[in-house]
Order: structure tokens, then C-alpha cells, then sequence
């Protein structure tokens, strides 16, 4: 079982991301929109967005169907507020306070990977009606595995959040009751100038929170040195890569 980081500090890095959020979250926006393209609603249904953050699948599916009836959960209020979405709830994906059999369609971009996934995969099952469909996009094993690499060179401590294996999210799906999963692994590769690039947009997003076990202290000058060296060598034409290595579940409730 991969260890998830502290919800309190989870919840206080994305609230004071809300406001700058949308103006570094390109990738975040690109995962969102092709999570929306691959699922599919009917005329006014009833749909939750689970970890809706700054409201981004929201929108998407209101701007193609206006007659959806969505439901934003987010744990930030910040994000709550910064979504400007009419129903919009302050609350946890793993303990969401709402009616069994409601919802349709089930959407979370970006979410899971700071859940508890069998957690998050119960409370889905148990809001959805049956037959309900639940379209969910996170992260798995290889995201950010350059800066894994880079900081290997200098201790054996988490410097990068453990994601879950693409095919355990799979069983944990399975074991929570759904049928008809489906996975899709598309790895989305971004590229920055330097490494501070990178972590820079990492902080701004709130998303660099870590389970233990943690190094304290900052980093010295010649650890520093030993990152940026080893980070430099995976170089590219376009730049120094980082990898998200996404996943795209689909499941339908019985």
C-alpha cells in the first residue's frame, strides 16, 4: 500500500493554489479535456465532479451540454470558491456527504493520486445509480521519474510523491464492485528551460506534498549540485523532461 501525505497539508497547499492555479495548469487542463472527450454523458444527467479544483471539467461539460446537472466536491474551499460553479460542495472524495444511487456519470481529473483510492473507489460506486459510469483520470508509477532519478543521486529519501500502479487501480475498482473497467495509459511528457522551472510550476499548483519518509532540512550547496547535474543529463532538444505518466479508468456501476 503506497502511503498518501497529510490531507490537512494536502488541503492547505491546494487552497493556496486556488488563485494561481489556472494560469500554470496547462497539463492539468489537457488531462481534464481529454478525460471529457473520452467519457460520455446524456441530456440532463446528473453528474458528480469529484475533486473538482478550479472547475475545469465542470466547465467543459457545461460549454457541451448545458443541460447536465453537476455536482463540484472539492476539499479546498478556495477551489470551491474559485470554481464559481453553482452547486458547488466543500467536502472529501473519500467520505462524501451525499445520497446513495444519485448521480449518472462520475468524473475526477487529478484527484485519486492524493486519496486513498479503494476509499475514493467505494464512495464512487455508492453515489452512482446503477449503471452509472465513472470516468477517472490520475497519475501512476512513472510520473515525475526524472526528478526521482535526480534526487536518487543524493539520498533514499521521498522527494517525489509514490503514485499507485496503474494495474492496481484496476483491482481496486474490480474489488469495489464496478464492471466494464477499462484503462488507458497515455504518458505526457513537458519540457522547461532548468529544473527550478519545473519545481517552480509544481509549488504553484499546490501538488508538492509527500508521504513519508520525508528529508528534512533543505538541501546544501553540493547536494543542490549533484541534482542539477544528474537532472542535466537527460537533457533534450526542447529541454529538460518531466514525465506524467496519466491513466484513464472507466467503469460502469451494476
Amino acid at each position: 500500500m503506497t502511503a498518501q501525505p497529510c490531507k490537512a497539508r494536502v488541503r492547505a497547499a491546494f487552497a493556496g493554489a486556488a488563485q494561481r492555479y489556472d494560469s500554470v495548469g496547462d497539463v492539468q487542463a489537457q488531462i481534464a479535456a481529454r478525460l471529457v472527450e473520452h467519457a460520455h454523458t446524456f441530456r440532463g444527467a446528473c453528474v458528480l465532479d469529484a475533486g473538482s479544483g478550479t472547475g475545469y471539467v465542470s466547465h467543459r461539460l457545461l460549454d457541451a451540454d448545458p443541460t447536465l446537472a453537476i455536482c463540484a466536491v472539492d476539499h479546498a474551499h478556495a477551489m470551491c470558491a474559485r470554481s464559481a460553479l453553482p452547486r458547488t460542495i466543500c467536502a472529501d472524495i473519500e467520505q462524501l456527504p451525499l445520497t446513495p444511487c444519485v448521480f449518472d456519470a462520475y468524473y475526477s481529473s487529478l484527484a485519486w493520486q492524493w486519496a486513498t483510492p479503494q476509499l475514493a473507489a467505494k464512495e464512487a460506486l455508492r453515489v452512482l445509480k446503477p449503471g452509472g459510469t465513472l470516468a477517472v483520470a490520475t497519475l501512476s508509477t512513472n510520473t515525475f521519474r526524472e526528478l526521482k532519478f535526480a534526487f536518487s543521486t543524493i539520498d533514499d529519501h521521498a522527494h517525489v510523491l509514490n503514485f499507485y500502479a496503474a494495474e492496481n487501480y484496476c483491482s481496486t475498482l474490480a474489488s469495489a464492485g464496478f464492471g466494464n473497467i477499462r484503462l488507458e495509459c497515455v504518458p505526457l511528457k513537458v519540457h522547461a528551460p532548468d529544473l527550478h522551472t519545473h519545481l517552480s510550476r509544481i509549488r504553484t499548483l499546490g501538488a508538492n506534498q509527500l508521504s513519508a519518509p520525508r528529508r528534512r532540512g533543505l538541501l546544501g550547496r553540493h547536494a543542490w549540485a549533484k541534482v542539477l547535474a544528474a537532472y542535466e543529463t537527460l537533457r533534450e532538444d526542447q529541454g529538460l523532461p518531466l514525465t506524467y505518466d496519466v491513466i484513464y479508468l472507466f467503469a460502469t456501476k451494476p
